[in-house]
């Protein structure tokens, strides 16, 4: 009995110790189970910080995408700000530009000297008759009418119709300056050119009555010796 038990109990020890032991193949199925679980843990930490980053990525794009926005908004701004200055700016200049065109082709404004016998006289000798008349007739109008420069720039003011050919403005303003000044020293200078004016005219009848005046009126004056030749000419 006690070699059965003996013997039983070497059995058990036997199959226990059978039972205990693992195979080559479960050893290293075992040895790659773990291996990937291992590589399972290493890809959730890699997915966790990818997840990390990721977010972080996102948080800087909006914010780089923010500021670009609003860097693009001022510069849209400032653009807009430019484009006006830049217009006004243009506007200013192309007033500017008339004024200066204008500046440059207007002439320069003449100073206004106050008319005189002596200006008219200087024209007369120029031989510019239609400025001398405007500058006798500017003498007569601002000047005391009983002046001596009126009784003067009057007498020129015939004379210088009469230069200029105005026969009929000449032969008024002669009777005209008698008229006024009758005892006038000229008056006798006066009454030829009367009557050298309606010979321009073509009037001769009245041309021989004012030659017939000076010679009977003002015998001993030069201008009844040049009458006296005239009358001659129109025999």
């Amino acid at each position: 009995m006690r070699k059965f038990l003996l013997g039983l109990l070497a059995s058990l020890v036997v199959l226990s110790a059978l039972g205990g032991c693992k195979t080559k193949r479960e050893i290293k199925r075992e040895q790659e189970y773990e291996r990937i679980k291992q590589e399972v843990r290493e890809a959730r930490g890699a997915r966790a910080d990818l997840d990390v980053m990721s977010e972080e990525f996102r948080t800087e794009l909006t914010r780089i995408s923010t500021g670009l926005e609003e860097q693009t908004q001022l510069q849209r701004v400032q653009n807009e700000d430019l484009r006006k200055e830049v217009q006004t700016l243009s506007t200013r200049v192309g007033v500017l530009e008339q004024q200066l065109a204008a500046a440059t082709a207007a002439p320069p404004p003449k100073i206004q000297k106050a008319a005189s016998i002596e200006s008219a006289t200087e024209l007369f000798d120029a031989e510019k008759y239609e400025e001398a008349i405007e500058e006798a007739k500017e003498v007569m109008r601002t000047k005391p009418k009983n002046s001596p420069e009126v009784r003067k720039a009057h007498q020129l003011l015939a004379e210088a119709y009469f230069a200029s050919r105005d026969y009929g403005a000449a032969a008024l303003e002669f009777s005209e300056f008698k008229k006024a000044y009758p005892k006038d020293p000229n008056a006798a200078t006066a009454t030829l050119r009367q009557a050298q004016s309606f010979r321009g005219l073509g009037k001769e009848k009245e041309a021989k009555l004012f030659f017939q005046e000076v010679v009977d009126r003002y015998p001993k004056s030069s201008a009844a010796t040049t009458a006296k030749k005239e009358l001659k000419k129109g025999k």
